[in-house]
Order: structure tokens, then sequence, then C-alpha cells
């Protein structure tokens, strides 16, 4: 596996990677990282099905077959992107819209999945990356719900 040195000293992969976040409006899905494997750094944190770019892979591309490897499947309407950028590395999140929570089928990856309510979201231990940009997240799912969500401090 290839690393770049990011900031804080902190390792990652590739220069590009993206992943999708669902969203009901009252909950998110998350997935639980394993402690060994592809996804063993920060190991037993909850994030959002994604992973690294493959050569000439426009980010949508890497979220969506990311997302069938670890989820088992893609549903929903894409309403939102972030691009998040730490030095040379970009990682997308593409944000969905769905109807009602779906069945995941998780990959050797992860260890669990939950459909969690926004307000419960600071009771899981959250990857580091995911977490520092969890507010942009929750202000695009409130504008798109057209509802105040709180997440408890």
């Amino acid at each position: 596996m290839y690393y770049h040195i990011g900031q804080g000293g902190r390792r990652y992969w590739g220069d590009k990677g993206a992943g999708i976040l669902f969203t009901d409006g009252a909950s998110i899905l998350l997935l639980k990282r394993a402690t060994e494997g592809a996804a063993a750094d920060h190991g037993e944190t909850w994030g959002i099905p994604g992973g690294k770019a493959e050569k000439g892979e426009m980010p949508i591309e890497t979220a969506v077959r990311e997302t069938k490897e670890e989820a088992g499947n893609v549903e929903g309407t894409r309403f939102a992107q972030f691009d998040e950028r730490d030095g040379r590395h970009v990682f997308t999140v593409f944000l969905y819209k769905v109807r009602t929570p779906f069945e995941v089928k998780l990959s050797d990856e992860h260890t669990d999945s939950k459909w969690i309510a926004l307000s419960d979201l600071k009771k899981f231990p959250l990857h580091p990356k995911f977490e520092e940009h969890l507010p942009y997240y929750l202000k695009a799912i409130q504008r798109k719900f057209h509802k105040t969500t709180t997440v408890d401090s």
C-alpha cells in the first residue's frame, strides 16, 4: 500500500479517494472499521463507506465502487459533494438522500453497520477526518431536509 505523509505526520494512501454519506434526514449510515486489514487505520471508529481511487477513476466512480464493495449496494439520490483536502490528498464525500434506511452487506473491512440518529452521532467514536468535517455535512443535511438537526456535544 502506498502512503503519503499528511499534516501532523499522519500517513495516508494515494492522492485521491471518495465515499458516500447516506441519510434519510434523521439518521446516517456508518460503518465500524475493523482493526486488521485495509481499514485498520483508526480501527474501531465509525465512518462512511469509501476508499482509494484507482488510476483514471472519477471521484463518483470511486465512491460508488468502494460503497458497493464495503456496504453491498448504493441507493438514493446525490444532493451534495464535499472535497476534503489535506495537502495533496483529496477525499470527496458525496451526500445521498435515501427514503428509508437500507440493509448493508459488510465486507471484511468493517465489523458493524448502523443507521445512527443525527442527535446520537457524538456518542460513537468517529473516524477523526469524518468527525472533523461532520458539521459541514450536517448543515447540508439540514438544508436538504428543511428542518433543524441538532447534535449533542
